[in-house]
């Protein structure tokens, strides 16, 4: 796998889309920092202190999407040619607004162009490597992950519940002491189902990852 661009964000507080400014958000910027930090086994990585700036939840998720791109195999089938671009899908409700456009415009992830598109339903979906299904689609959730199961398209769902209905990636806020942050979460057999390969730089800084289907009851 190529190796992931080694670039740094700096730590940012974060404020909900629509919020007021006085409850801001610590974000887990772990997934952003240089993947030979991330993969030092019981290394702690230290932020320098830094003035925040003070960011949406969507804009942190979108640099979150960016970042996933540079930690994913797709077989090479997924591309039409050598420099087809890198396919974001926003499935039902697009709740970035225009910031996940903003973050990848002039972005090149594994040498190829980062684009959005917007689906109108799961028809839509072909030609995608990346699909971001945001909250309130509960309801359709699981029959769109159905889907894409089998599929090379990386699934990723707007709370850690999505991973319980077959996504791949689960990107979603957890309170903390200090604030709250955005976090995400991994299944690794579900992105053995579709034939894409999450790199192992990527899995220490995901707050949870499952690494078997489990067992059936009734099974040894």
């Amino acid at each position: 796998m190529r190796n992931p661009n080694s670039s740094m964000l700096r730590p940012a507080a974060v404020r909900p889309a629509g919020a007021g400014l006085a409850r801001c958000w610590w974000v887990a910027w772990t997934l952003l920092l240089a993947a030979p930090l991330a993969t030092q086994a019981g290394s702690t990585v230290m932020l320098a202190a830094a003035t925040p700036a003070v960011v949406t939840e969507y804009e942190v998720k979108a640099a979150y999407l960016l970042r996933f791109t540079r930690y994913i195999e797709w077989p090479a089938a997924s591309f039409a040619s050598p420099v087809s671009p890198i396919v974001i899908g926003v499935l039902g409700r697009n709740p970035f607004g225009d910031a996940l456009e903003r973050t990848v415009r002039g972005m090149k992830s594994q040498g190829r162009d980062v684009t959005v598109r917007l689906l109108g339903g799961i028809k839509e979906a072909g030609g995608c490597h990346m699909v971001f299904i945001g909250r309130g689609q509960e309801r359709d959730e699981a029959a769109w992950l159905a889907v894409l199961r089998n599929q090379p398209v990386v699934t990723i769902t707007d709370s850690a519940d999505g991973l319980a209905r077959g996504a791949i990636l689960a990107l979603f806020v957890e309170e903390l002491p200090t604030g709250a942050r955005v976090a995400f979460a991994a299944s690794l057999p579900a992105a053995q189902a579709a034939g894409v390969q999450l790199s192992a730089a990527m899995l220490p800084s995901a707050r949870k990852v499952i690494r078997a289907e489990p067992e059936q009851k009734g099974h040894p």
